[in-house]
């Protein structure tokens, strides 16, 4: 057996020395881990990228892609979204989910609220007006509909309420321009002027533009360049021809689903950035595209084994690669208004012949065939985390509930709660015993035995510093288990409860207070007996190699993986539902 032959013949070494991440990675995403996002060009013409799920700011030399400054969490950096930079060279940027509010960092000083923390929820965009006095930020995907646009005067410390009760999304991108604030709607499939000298009087600057208008910039000059993420054009537009559905001229085209922003700098050069591959791109003067700083994925939330090709997700895309080789040979992208065919995965795993992709913050569980990208199914839980394959339905974990459904039926609408705890996460199993990690308790259950619900469950290990992803191998007798707590890979015998560590040093975001641990680190084991572990922090997928081939898996275990940011996610469903105060 591949997995077991490899853990075996590697006991004995691994006892005193396990294998080090380091020298076991397979595919590397981004350098900008965690999405490019908004960007801007300071007063010395670097260009700063918001990382919105990386954690952290960096100032980038746009010429070679170097990394001169990255900010994180010790300078109070966590969900950056959008960036832009005063005369005075104070760094501001909008916070969409920790301190939800607009941040700010003069020069030597450290970082702190500009508006109360949680007074912006989904905070957005935010810009300024040349003199630096005038700032503005809007709020973006914001489930109630309370989506505004806002100016805070930076002498008088005075906010204005300009816009509100815009419904999916007030703005995700926008720039000031000649006592204007241009704004674009990609609900709506158009770009507004809002009008700050006549009573914020709304008027249009293109429409009919399908897809996703996400981001705008203005260069020196006064010409408008807008990026649509759902047709992937970066377009010029003449904000005053009277034709508003066909004023716009395409100066770049890229792949429908992976633009982000705009940035220009000193030389009127564009910039564009991608949530989904967190690249940075410069837009040369012929069209063709050259590449500051690569990338692959943002961030790899998860990791599942489905005909031999490795998935991994996060919420702004769906990537595919084969097993052996480690080439990307699928890319689904996800689209603002449910285009690419799902809602934002945070999570991933199969069943039978498809992939489970779990929306957590959509609550939404879907059957996906990446092959032909067909959706099958979509149904809703309570905060979805985890799903496991058994008997004739789908067993599910719920972090808003706090509970472990049994889903079976049709469009899996039957649902039995067959365990309840505020800390559920991962499941694992076979077709007659199922495990759960509880990561409250940092401990692995044994929920189902022989087919039959255990009440109470028994414990199998304990004493984990943060138990992620978990996977049965066929045999039954040994767990593999991501302990993020430690950056490591342990194997748990279900049997005995006995712990081995068999990897270390794996790049795991650590814990911040409040989320006391990262986005999604899992395992999954291949037929050759490889496994696959996902590591945000390093965004890579590590690879240990079986030592011999080793007999064929089942595929209902050997593709089985988990993935989940638990406090973060559990916080971030609570605040998506609106519980908690704007």
């Amino acid at each position: 057996l591949g997995a077991v032959s490899f853990l075996a013949s590697s006991q004995e070494a691994m006892a005193t020395s396990p294998a080090l991440g380091a020298e076991h990675e397979f595919i590397r995403g981004a350098a900008l881990v965690g999405g490019t996002n908004g960007m801007f060009f300071d007063n010395d013409n670097n260009l700063i990228v918001a990382q919105v799920y990386g954690r952290g700011i960096s100032k980038l030399n746009s010429s070679n892609g170097d990394i001169a400054e990255a900010l994180g969490f010790e300078e109070s950096v966590v969900f950056p979204d959008d960036v832009t930079v005063g005369p005075d060279g104070t760094l501001y940027w909008s916070d969409y989910f920790y301190f939800s509010t607009i941040m700010m960092r003069r020069p030597g000083e450290d970082s702190v609220p500009l508006l109360r923390p949680g007074s912006v929820p989904f905070a957005n965009p935010v810009t300024l007006d040349p003199n630096g006095v005038r700032l503005f930020y809007a709020q973006c995907w914001n489930p109630e509909p309370v989506n505004g646009v806002y100016e805070h005067n930076l002498v008088t410390n005075i906010t204005t309420t300009l816009l509100q009760g815009i419904p999916g999304c007030a703005s995700n991108a926008m720039d000031y321009w000649d006592e204007a604030l241009y704004t674009p709607r990609p609900y709506e499939g158009r770009i507004v002027k809002i009008d700050l000298a006549a009573n914020n009087t709304v008027s249009n600057v293109t429409t009919g533009w399908g897809g996703a208008p996400n981001a705008l910039k203005f260069d020196s000059q006064g010409r408008l360049y807008a990026a649509n993420t759902g047709t992937g054009e970066v377009a010029l537009i003449d904000y005053d021809h009277s034709d508003t559905e066909n004023n716009r001229q395409v100066v770049a085209q890229f792949p429908p689903g992976s633009v982000d922003n705009l940035a220009l700098d000193r030389d009127d050069r564009l910039f564009v950035s991608s949530t989904s591959d967190g690249d940075v791109v410069e837009v040369l003067s012929s069209g063709e595209l050259r590449t500051v700083s690569p990338g692959l994925f943002s961030i790899t939330m998860g990791v599942a084994l489905l005909k031999d090709t490795l998935f991994t997700v996060h919420p702004g895309a769906l990537f595919g690669f084969d097993s052996t080789t480690g080439e990307r040979v699928i890319v689904v992208r996800s689209i603002p208004g449910g285009a690419g065919g799902f809602l934002e995965p945070t999570s991933v795993t199969t069943w039978n012949d498809d992939l489970v992709l779990l929306s957590f913050p959509f609550g939404a569980v879907q059957i996906y065939d990446p092959f032909t990208e067909t959706l099958k199914l979509t149904t809703i839980f309570g905060g979805p985390i985890d799903a496991h394959p058994f008997q004739d339905g789908l067993i599910v974990t719920e972090v808003q509930n706090g509970t472990v459904v049994f889903a079976s039926g049709d469009d899996l609408g039957e649902r039995e709660v067959i365990y309840t705890s505020p800390g559920v996460t991962f499941l694992t199993g076979n077709e007659t015993d199922v495990y759960l990690t509880d990561i409250l308790d940092q401990t692995l259950y044994r929920i189902i035995q022989d087919g039959e619900v255990l009440d109470p469950p028994t414990v199998v290990a304990t004493g984990f510093a943060a138990p992620e992803g978990i996977v049965l191998l066929p045999d039954g007798d040994k767990i593999l288990l991501v302990d993020a707590g430690k950056e490591s890979l342990e194997e748990v015998d279900t049997m005995t409860g006995n712990v081995e560590t068999i990897a270390t040093d794996l790049g795991f975001l650590p814990g911040i207070p409040g989320l006391d641990f990262g986005f999604a680190n899992d395992v999954a084991v291949g037929d050759s007996g490889a496994i696959y572990v996902s590591g945000d922090r390093a965004n890579v997928i590590y690879k240990f190699e079986s030592s011999t081939g080793g007999t064929t898996m089942s595929s209902a275990v050997s593709s089985l993986s988990h993935a989940f940011p638990f406090m973060l996610m559990r916080a971030f469903f609570s605040f998506f539902l609106g519980t908690l105060a704007v």
